[in-house]
């Protein structure tokens, strides 16, 4: 087997998906109506690489996706001509911006949800212009290199991180990380944003006469948590009404309902977006 061979059986071991063990309470059906674009989808991915991110960051959410839309919400044309060669889709295909080690930064559709554990976070307050400033940065900086062009990177999720303490893991990872390790557990995502000078997790210090100024952090790195953590990104929450996918043990509700009244209204209003949009 020579080296080439060696990288990508190394490449596909470090992302064969495993079973899961605990049940999904994401509802692929009702959440994929909800999204909007430049939301960022965070996912609790069970691979052997997802988990050494996990164990980095002190997170469940290993992955960060946004969201772009269709392509009709793409305004530049020559983009949206790029984002049609890069993969092959119809007009109403939702499509999501990924970044990993195998394929680098990337087109994917919102199928990849399905079965997978997920949080939708929103940003707060973008006008239709910074919107269309993030997608168009995302876009552009797809990658058409092959996965072995990410070597280096993979070589350094091969280190036993959960042997090192909490601390010394995220300051060896800030140390040893390039680029493209960066831009995959969260980066590309979050430099979309900064492009715009849409703060993250911003550090805010007080200045003199009791006014504050934000500052970036250096160097720069995103994790999927930090779109989680952020004040400044929106949970986008909707009821799970459904089935279990995994077998759990469930006790009936004899309580008081409380938030459970409004349940049955947010479904009907999830069944109407799902009759429009068919």
């Amino acid at each position: 087997m020579d080296s080439q061979d060696t990288r990508s059986h190394i490449i596909r071991w470090l992302y064969t998906p495993k079973a899961s063990i605990t049940a999904s309470w994401c509802d692929f059906n009702q959440a994929r109506h909800l999204l909007e674009p430049t939301d960022v989808v965070l996912i609790d991915a069970n691979t052997l690489a997802d988990r050494k991110i996990k164990a980095i960051s002190g997170s469940r959410w290993s992955q960060a996706y946004l969201y772009i839309g269709r392509l009709h919400d793409i305004r530049n044309s020559s983009l949206r001509a790029a984002v049609n060669e890069h993969l092959n889709c119809q007009s109403d295909t939702q499509l999501m911006l990924k970044v990993d080690l195998v394929k680098g930064i990337h087109i994917t559709t919102i199928s990849e949800l399905r079965q997978q554990t997920f949080r939708i976070c929103r940003p707060r307050g973008l006008s239709e212009e910074d919107k269309q400033s993030v997608i168009n940065y995302a876009i552009s900086r797809m990658s058409p290199q092959a996965k072995h062009a990410w070597w280096p990177a993979v070589r350094l999720m091969l280190v036993p991180w959960r042997l090192l303490s909490a601390k010394w893991r995220l300051r060896m990872f800030r140390y040893l990380s390039g680029r493209r390790l960066r831009r995959a557990v969260g980066g590309t995502v979050g430099d979309a944003f900064s492009f715009i000078q849409f703060p993250i997790l911003p550090l805010v210090k007080g200045e003199e006469e009791s006014t504050s100024k934000l500052y970036r952090q250096y160097p720069f790195i995103f994790f999927a948590a930090d779109f989680d953590l952020s004040p400044y990104f929106d949970v986008v929450k909707y009821p799970f009404i459904g089935d279990v996918q995994k077998r759990v043990r469930l006790q009936a509700w004899d309580g008081h309902l409380g938030s459970l009244e409004g349940q049955e209204l947010v479904h009907e209003k999830v069944d109407s977006k799902v009759t429009a949009f068919k």
